[in-house]
């Protein structure tokens, strides 16, 4: 179901300051905070400097647009208002970001490496390359530019050009491919158990043909995840000199960034899994109709 796949990789993707995570297995459950999370103003901090609010709402409009996508391929012309008012409902900002902040606040609250964090955020090129990933971010929501801006990465590649190596050195230091189809792969196979309990299919799929259908899928993933990503930072770092990357990849290596971004990885996983098995539910509404 390639409709999948974009989506994730741009929800994974969100970690850009130099992630260094290990490939979790597909997971069985969603196991969201339990009891009230005091949220960390330390946390809210370090949240904004990496604009996440502002990521959260352009997240809201991929969501619209995946939306439609989702309808035409799964039940054309069934949805209408009705499942555009689902949709926004699911990736509404001031219920995703506030379910992440709380899953992140769980995992960094009292850390002690918290202020060296805040202070490689917010220095200078910490501000700069984080203002550059956004702005990217949201400009690719234009599909013109996004095809601009592939074909542009896809030329690099293919000259070999030294900018190339430069933005691939920075995604494998940081494992960021892995993280993507991880990231991927969890929010594809929460999607499924949302369409089987919400009675999608004739026969509800068994724990096991859910996770064969997305391993199934995990070639077609990484190929997107490492275009995306590619296409992204080529595109989001191009005002950076090659001085200031090779510094940005080095700082990414820090001790305490690589610790922001395992807690970044661990709490975008926790709510985007429950975002995708809440689409995969309110879908199923409407291809069980379909079915009727």
């Amino acid at each position: 179901m390639p409709f999948v796949i974009l989506l994730c990789c741009r929800v994974a993707v969100i970690a850009l300051c130099g992630a260094f995570l290990t490939v979790q297995p597909i997971s069985a459950q969603i196991v969201p905070p339990t009891g009230k999370v005091v949220l960390d103003p330390a946390v809210i901090r370090l949240a904004e400097a990496m604009h996440l609010p502002e990521v959260f709402d352009i997240m809201a409009e991929e969501g619209r647009d995946y939306g439609v996508t989702l309808e035409e391929e799964m039940f054309p012309s069934l949805g209408g208002a009705a499942w555009a008012a689902d949709v926004d409902r699911i990736y509404a900002p001031e219920r995703t970001y506030r379910a992440f902040l709380r899953a992140l606040s769980l995992r960094l609250s009292g850390n002690a490496a918290l202020p060296e964090m805040e202070a490689m955020l917010t220095s200078d090129l910490g501000r700069k390359a984080n203002m550059l990933e956004t702005t990217a971010r949201r400009a690719l929501l234009n599909k013109e530019v996004e095809e601009a801006a592939r074909m542009r990465f896809e030329e690099l590649a293919g000259q070999d050009d030294p900018r190339y190596h430069l933005v691939a050195s920075y995604i494998d230091a940081n494992d960021l491919v892995e993280f993507n189809v991880a990231g991927g792969m969890n929010a594809a196979k929460a999607f499924y158990d949302g369409l089987s309990a919400g009675g999608a299919f004739d026969v509800p799929m068994s724990e096991d043909q859910i996770v064969q259908e997305v391993w199934a899928q995990e070639p077609a993933i990484r190929a997107e995840a490492e275009t995306w990503l590619g296409t992204m930072l080529t595109m989001a770092y191009a005002p950076l000199t090659d001085a200031e990357l090779r510094q940005y990849t080095a700082l990414s290596q820090a001790h305490a960034i690589r610790a922001l971004n395992s807690a970044l990885y661990s709490a975008f996983d926790d709510s985007f899994r429950a975002v995708s098995r809440d689409l995969g539910l309110a879908a199923a509404k409407y291809i069980a109709g379909e079915a009727l």
